[in-house]
Parts: structure tokens; C-alpha cells; sequence
């Protein structure tokens, strides 16, 4: 099988991965809303952020085991692969156990203050914050689980997990609602999600690889180290430009804007499943290309822009034109009347987005994570300042605005790095080092 056909297959399993689950969002949602009200469901985008967000504690070393993976499975024994496996699952286990601790001491700041939370949801915010602390070890851990699947491009193994994990994830909420609209048994549900989730992924490992403590070996970890730091440099900062207009929002407006706003945002945030089924199947791939013909992988990044550019332009630009209906008939004309505008500022941003995505993908492969690390350090201050402002002075639409307008010149800028990476790329040693 050809590497671009063996991309496009990897990419179909993953949009079917990400496609289906947001049918299920698309259809729960409105039931959710109705059953915990808005302000609760502020909280809970809020706490499904968070979740994500603080997946950055595998300080980029599921990534890092992907690309070690797929740049050696040819040239190192087994036994080598495992090791790296299990030395890579060691440390996360313990990162998660930090970030654990890191998320839960949280819960003794004043964010009910800082969210101008009611009386009533006090108590019901801190359990969740504990709850959320719970989480994070098995996001963690789960996150090495897939890198090494990953590394080995058995997306359709793992896509066969997250269907029905990313189902899960909605359906789950809409079961706690349904026995009791507090926030904390929502949350609880999202936890017992997560725990299925990363025992769905632990017997497909085991088939490629052997997880052993007796495997573990401090030779693999230095490399590990220097790509995933940079690259956890890019965890940290990327997410955070991406979902701080949230909590923006809610410090400059209430938690019911936070809602008004986060509905429009996970609709065209959805549009992101395409690079990203893309990009996650085309890294590995690029990074066994690299080995091999430099020239062979920037055809395929080439190939893979024009792919984006086909699908996401025409449909941000249909979805411009059917907005308001949209939201209407999906979460009724309070949120059409709120999120519309906010919604049509949005797209163009996202439709950008989706090409930086594998620009930033391509530089990756060439070992350029401390480049994608540096480009978004330079964007967050000029960006949290834009936001704040446009935010204060013109609420939802404003945050909108400050993020399309990131996003342009986020696009623009990692295109320009490519090329110049790209004109000067030499072989890669496959220790996967970050230049």
C-alpha cells in the first residue's frame, strides 16, 4: 500500500472516529442544557476544557513515543520498542499523579468569587474540581496508550475505541442529568468514562508491544525529554490560546455568556476533526517519510493542505449563510439570538485554523517542536491583550473576532516557517531530537 493511500485510509478511520461521536453531541447537547440549566452548563464546557487542557501533563511524551516509534520500529528489535514503551508509560504515570495533585489544590481558590458563581453552586463546583483532579492520571496515561498505537498507524484499532468512547463522553452527562442536574454527578460520569477509556486501550498495546516494569530504562528518556518539552511547551500555551476566551468571558460577563458563547465555539471547533483525522494519521507517516525522501514527504503535506482547503473552505462558507436557523432549531431562539454572530466571526478563523494544523503537523515530523513552541509563545500576550479588550468592549463577538483574527495570523506565519524548514530540511536522526 502507497504512503499517501495508507494516510488517506489512517484519516478516514479517524474522521469516523471524530464524526460520529459529534452526531451524538449534536443530539445530547440540547438535552443537557435543559435538564442542568445554563449556568451549570457554563461550568461543565468549563470542566470539559479543563479536562482536556491539563492533558498536557504527559509533558508531550505520547507524541514523543509516536514519533521514536515510527521513525525506529524497522531498524530496533522488539524488545527495544517495548522499552521505550514502558519507560514512556512509567513516566506518565507519574506526571499524571502531578497534575492530579496540581488540579485538586485548585479547588482552595476563590473561583466562586472569580466566576461570580450563585450560592447554590458552590459546593457542587468543588467536588467537581476534585473529581477533575481524578482525571487527569488516566487522560494521562491513556494519551501514551494511543501514542503507541499510534506510532505503529493502527488507527483503525484505535478509532474502534474512540467511536464509542466519544459517544461516551456525551451520553454519559446526559445519564447523570437525567438522575440529577448537580454538576458534581456530571462530572462523575465524565470520570468513569475516562476509566473505561483507558482500559479499552491497554489490550490492543499489548498486542504490538510487551509493558513491563522490568523494561524500563533511563537510555530512552533524555530523548524523550527534549522533543516532548518542547512539544509540552506547545500543550501548555496552544490550548490556552485556543479555550482562554472562555474564561474571559466568564470574569469579564457570567457563566450564561460563557454558555451563549461555548455552543457557537464546540459547533465550529467540530470542523477541526478533519486536519486533525488528517494530521494525526499523517505524522507518523511523515516521520518515516523523512528517513527515507524529504522530497516524498513534502508532496504529501502539499497534498494534504489542498485536501483541508477543499472541504473546510465550502463548508465554513455555507455555514456562514445558516447560522441563525441552525441554532435555532438545534438550541432554540435564546441561543440563536446570543451565538449567531459570534458563530459567523468564528468560521473564518477555524477554516484557517484547520491549514495551520498541518503546518504545525509537518513541522513536527521534521523535528521542529521548540519552532511550533516559540510561534505560540510570541502569539499570547499580543493575543491575551486583543481578547481582553475586544472581550470588555463588545462580549461574546469581540472574543470571537480576537480569535479569528489569531488564527489568520497564526496560519500565515506557520506557513512561512514551513517553507523556509522545508527548503533547508536535512535527514532527521531518528532519535526524534527537536532542533
Amino acid at each position: 500500500m502507497s504512503s499517501v493511500r495508507r494516510v488517506l485510509l489512517n484519516a478516514g478511520w479517524n474522521l469516523a472516529g471524530n464524526v460520529l461521536p459529534l452526531i451524538a453531541a449534536a443530539a445530547l447537547l440540547p438535552y443537557i442544557i435543559e435538564r442542568i440549566g445554563i449556568a451549570r452548563f457554563g461550568l461543565l464546557s468549563l470542566a470539559w476544557v479543563l479536562i482536556g487542557y491539563f492533558s498536557l501533563f504527559d509533558l508531550g511524551l505520547g507524541r514523543a513515543i509516536t514519533r521514536m516509534i515510527a521513525a525506529r520500529s524497522e531498524s530496533l528489535q522488539s524488545t527495544d520498542v517495548s522499552s521505550i514503551c514502558s519507560t514512556g508509560l512509567a513516566v506518565l504515570g507519574l506526571l499524571g499523579l502531578v497534575g492530579a495533585a496540581i488540579v485538586g489544590a485548585t479547588a482552595l481558590l476563590p473561583t466562586h468569587d472569580l466566576l461570580a458563581l450563585p450560592t447554590d453552586l458552590h459546593r457542587e463546583t468543588t467536588r467537581s474540581i476534585h473529581l477533575i483532579a481524578l482525571s487527569i492520571p488516566l487522560v494521562v496515561a491513556t494519551s501514551g496508550l494511543r501514542g503507541i498505537l499510534e506510532g505503529f498507524q493502527k488507527f483503525k484499532i484505535l478509532n474502534s475505541i474512540r467511536i464509542p468512547a466519544g459517544i461516551l463522553l456525551f451520553a454519559a452527562p446526559a445519564i447523570a442529568a437525567t438522575i440529577s442536574p448537580r454538576l458534581d454527578v456530571t462530572i462523575l460520569s465524565l470520570l468513569l468514562t475516562r476509566v473505561a477509556i483507558l482500559v479499552a486501550h491497554i489490550q490492543p498495546c499489548l498486542k504490538h508491544v510487551s509493558i513491563s516494569r522490568r523494561l524500563v530504562s533511563r537510555r530512552w528518556i533524555k530523548s524523550m525529554l527534549i522533543f516532548g518539552g518542547w512539544l509540552t511547551v506547545s500543550n501548555v500555551v496552544g490550548p490556552l490560546i485556543v479555550y482562554m476566551d472562555r474564561f474571559v468571558i466568564g470574569i469579564t460577563g457570567s457563566v450564561e455568556a460563557i454558555a451563549f458563547y461555548s455552543a457557537p465555539f464546540e459547533v465550529v471547533s467540530r470542523l477541526l476533526v478533519i486536519p486533525a483525522a488528517l494530521t494525526a494519521a499523517l505524522f507518523p507517516a511523515m516521520v518515516s517519510l523523512h528517513e527515507h525522501s524529504a522530497a516524498q514527504a513534502k508532496r504529501m503535506r502539499r497534498l494534504s493542505t489542498r485536501l483541508v482547503a477543499l472541504v473546510v473552505f465550502p463548508v465554513c462558507t455555507a455555514a456562514l449563510f445558516v447560522a441563525e436557523p441552525a441554532l435555532s432549531l438545534w438550541l432554540g431562539p435564546s441561543f440563536a439570538a446570543n451565538s449567531t454572530l459570534a458563530l459567523q466571526l468564528l468560521l473564518p478563523g477555524f477554516a484557517l485554523n484547520s491549514l495551520a494544523q498541518v503546518a504545525a503537523t509537518a513541522l513536527l515530523s521534521l523535528g521542529k517542536a521548540r519552532t511550533v513552541a516559540v510561534l505560540y509563545l510570541a502569539q499570547l500576550p499580543i493575543y491575551s491583550i486583543v481578547l481582553y479588550s475586544l472581550t470588555l468592549n463588545y462580549g461574546i463577538a469581540g472574543a470571537a473576532s480576537a480569535w479569528s483574527a489569531r488564527a489568520a495570523l497564526d496560519c500565515a506565519a506557520s506557513f512561512l516557517i514551513l517553507r523556509s524548514a522545508e527548503a533547508a530540511n536535512r535527514p532527521v536522526a531518528a532519535r526524534g531530537i527537536a532542533s
